[in-house]
């Protein structure tokens, strides 16, 4: 099982109020072609079965694809026009048996129920279901939702038993370091919990790079370039020990969307995505920022990048200059590094070597 490839670029293809329209699967897969001509050749779907909440975050029946996004043909068809068009379709894997104030008694798998404290039987049940989504579906990879909630030794279990599927990302959203209610320097814990599941379950485990994000958005809300690499010049985030394992990201359903829980600085959005296209990991587009136009020249960019070899020349508190690949990456009002300007946003600059 491969984690990823050089030039992956993942789309989230749906925020927190995608399933009003009841038709977004439709909706995407009228949007192909236009994805596939920025580059994009990775699909996460919303949740794909029926569901106790609109959103899809409860599932119902897991085999039951008639969702609030779509009917059951609506996701066959998109599942296949991707597949046609090289485009990896991501399955939101949701797993969780309590969250706060709600506990699920059974899960559902087309009429197989299963008691929530039955683990051992859930996971057996989710194994098939996931392998059914790859073999029956089409499904390419899975997103897994709260991962965390699984734990290792499950997640472990379920990477050594899938079939075909070449790509499996985990969501460990952990609370990050704080000093006095501030986001403190020193995420390296932060980053080592992350660091530490894929170690213990499986080296081909991808995750989001929840550590990257926090202290990137940090870096612009408080002008303080010093967020985002360390004394070493070594970037803070899960990319710098892990790249190939890594999937960044501004913001997705949760932090971003209409529920905003944690979310990138909007006046920074275009610094932040030329940040994480340039620097190691694969970067994830969300749905809700796909209309902005320097998209399409930062995503060229990626993909003409020759290497992925990152060095930070600095970081200071209001400087930060790296050279990536075949391009050297500055943010600052200063400009000090000379040289072809290839892309320019407010005080981001990338330049051709």
């Amino acid at each position: 099982m491969n984690c990823v490839c050089k030039k992956d670029i993942l789309l989230q293809s749906f925020n927190w109020n995608d399933w009003q329209s009841k038709r977004h699967l439709h909706w995407i897969n009228s949007q192909l072609s236009t994805i596939k001509q920025m580059g994009i050749n990775q699909i996460w779907l919303p949740p794909l079965c029926s569901s106790h909440t609109v959103e899809g975050y409860f599932p119902d029946d897991y085999y039951d694809f008639n969702s609030e996004y779509g009917t059951e043909d609506q996701l066959f068809s998109l599942v296949e026009k991707c597949n046609e068009n090289n485009i990896k379709c991501i399955a939101d894997i949701v797993t969780w048996e309590c969250i706060p104030g709600v506990c699920r008694d059974k899960f559902n798998f087309n009429g197989t129920l299963v008691n929530a404290n039955d683990k051992d039987g859930f996971i057996e049940e989710l194994i098939k279901y996931m392998n059914f989504l790859n073999e029956t579906v089409g499904i390419k990879g899975y997103r897994l939702d709260y991962i965390k909630g699984l734990g290792e030794t499950n997640v472990k279990n379920i990477l050594q038993n899938l079939n075909n599927s070449e790509l499996v990302i985990g969501e460990l959203w952990e609370v990050m370091n704080y000093d006095n209610g501030t986001l403190s320097y020193d995420q390296h814990s932060h980053r080592q919990d992350i660091f530490n599941f894929i170690q213990n379950t499986n080296i081909d485990l991808c995750m989001f790079d929840f550590t990257m994000k926090g202290c990137l958005q940090e870096a612009f809300y408080k002008n303080d370039y010093n967020h985002i690499a360390y004394s070493d010049n070594q970037l803070k985030g899960l990319g710098t020990i892990l790249p190939h394992n890594t999937y960044t990201f501004i913001d997705n359903h949760d932090t971003g969307s209409s529920q905003n829980h944690w979310p990138f600085p909007q006046n920074n959005l275009i610094e932040g995505y030329a940040f994480n296209i340039m620097h190691p990991g694969t970067p994830t587009i969300f749905i809700d920022h796909i209309h902005l136009k320097e998209l399409e020249t930062l995503i060229n960019l990626y993909h003409s990048n020759s290497n992925d070899n990152v060095s930070i020349v600095t970081c200071e508190h209001n400087y930060y200059l790296s050279v990536c690949g075949d391009y050297v990456f500055e943010l600052g009002q200063r400009r000090w590094f000379q040289g072809e300007i290839v892309f320019e946003y407010n005080n981001c600059r990338i330049f051709s070597t």
